[in-house]
């Protein structure tokens, strides 16, 4: 795996390294008010004095006077339609398949974020070469040289890429690295994670309480966050956002400022191993609507392992040092997808729904000594076993194996 944990901070590296829709048939049929519809004669050109398009699947009914350009086939000539609907061209690299409307496809969308949130941890050392070990590893799946765009700030530890999928803009922040990817501090990661001292934040007139170490590591690259973001809301894209881990928790605040504060609709948030970011309050105010009338709930998915200590942290924290103040408990927000491992991770089963659970004292050795087969570390293999016992991704297969041979 791609994240490593230095040893001298082991036990503070607490943040380490989803029907098709039916396919469209062209069943386009050619009728005509007068007769004949086309003379069958080896001219290159009939004229049908008007052609009614029925809509296959709509049945609404299209007239008008045209002339139906035809090819000479066998000494006929067969018309073509001149207003049929182009045939949908067939994805031709793996991530061609991301849907951004999250529809039937959500469990292959899952599986190619989770890609995407594991491959930003990367151990270079600076942005040209973040850039080009990205490029390296993802232009063989269809996200080109020009589509990636990247930020690293020394001061924060915080990466992230911004990749251009289509009609989609995919965000994805990277989580805990200590092998010294940082010029500065290569342990600011395990800093950022222990900060978790409650800061107040007002949005919109509502006051909660977020976790400090994410929220400033988050201010540190925001700037250039939102322009990504409005560039591509400008140009009529969708924005997505997703991470791991410390990843996680970053993709979270981010997406939080630009639907609620700066009005830069999120159509989703997808995030793997996530601690908690804010409190109750927080929780509640995610659940309002923001930017093109929806909440930020509505569109974030959460997946956790059954078992990873990270999804549990934080718990509370007190405010100050006053005890009189009280704490402040830290929540999840979205909907959540439980992912069950079997057989030490070599199974898993994929169930909607929260599941309470307190990590055993062998998880949580596990996870703080940066073990990389341990819970944490669990979602892209689980998600990956999903799309592949699934029949209607066989066709696909040969795509995700090779994306798993160029990502690992």
């Amino acid at each position: 795996m791609l994240c490593r944990f230095a040893t001298a901070f082991s036990l503070f590296a607490l943040f380490g390294t989803f029907a098709t829709a039916a396919e469209f048939r062209d069943d386009t049929k050619v009728a005509t008010k007068t007769a004949p519809v086309v003379s069958r004669t080896a001219e290159s050109l009939a004229t049908v004095d008007q052609q009614i398009w029925i809509d296959p699947v709509t049945g609404e009914v299209h007239t008008k006077p045209v002339k139906v350009p035809t090819k000479t086939s066998g000494g006929g000539t067969l018309a073509l339609p001149s207003d049929s609907p182009e045939p949908e061209q067939e994805p031709q690299s793996l991530y061609d398949h991301f849907d951004p409307a999250d529809g039937s496809k959500a469990m292959l969308n899952a599986y190619l974020l989770a890609q995407l949130s594991m491959t930003v941890y990367s151990d270079a050392t600076s942005e040209a070469a973040f850039e080009e070990d990205l490029i390296d590893r993802l232009d063989p799946q269809g996200i080109e040289e020009g589509n990636i765009d990247v930020i690293m700030n020394d001061d924060t530890g915080t990466e992230a890429a911004a990749f251009t999928i289509g009609d989609t803009l995919v965000i994805a922040f990277r989580g805990t690295s200590s092998e010294g990817t940082n010029n500065i501090n290569p342990y600011v990661d395990a800093t950022t994670d222990l900060n978790d001292d409650p800061w107040p934040i007002e949005i919109n007139n509502k006051k909660f309480f977020v976790h400090l170490g994410f929220w400033d590591s988050v201010d540190s690259v925001y700037p250039w966050v939102l322009a990504r973001a409005l560039d591509a809301h400008a140009s009529g894209k969708k924005v997505w956002l997703t991470g791991h881990s410390l990843g996680a928790a970053r993709a979270t605040l981010a997406a939080t400022r630009l639907h609620y504060s700066d009005e830069i609709p999120v159509d989703g948030l997808m995030t793997f191993g996530s601690p908690k970011v804010g409190d109750e309050n927080f929780a509640a105010f995610c659940h309002d609507k923001g930017a093109d009338d929806w909440s930020l709930q509505q569109v974030t998915t959460r997946f956790v392992v059954s078992g990873d200590p990270a999804t549990t942290f934080p718990e509370k924290e007190q405010i100050g040092i006053n005890f009189l103040t009280g704490w402040v408990y830290y929540q999840h927000i979205g909907r959540t997808i439980t992912i069950f491992p079997f057989d030490n991770g070599g199974d898993f089963m994929i169930i909607p729904g929260e599941t309470n659970f307190t990590p055993t004292a062998a998880q949580w050795i596990g996870f703080l000594s940066g073990a990389g087969h341990s819970e944490h570390m669990w979602y892209d293999d689980a998600l990956l076993e999903e799309v592949r016992e699934d029949d209607q991704f066989n066709a696909i297969e040969a795509m995700v194996m090779e994306h798993e041979a160029v990502a690992q």
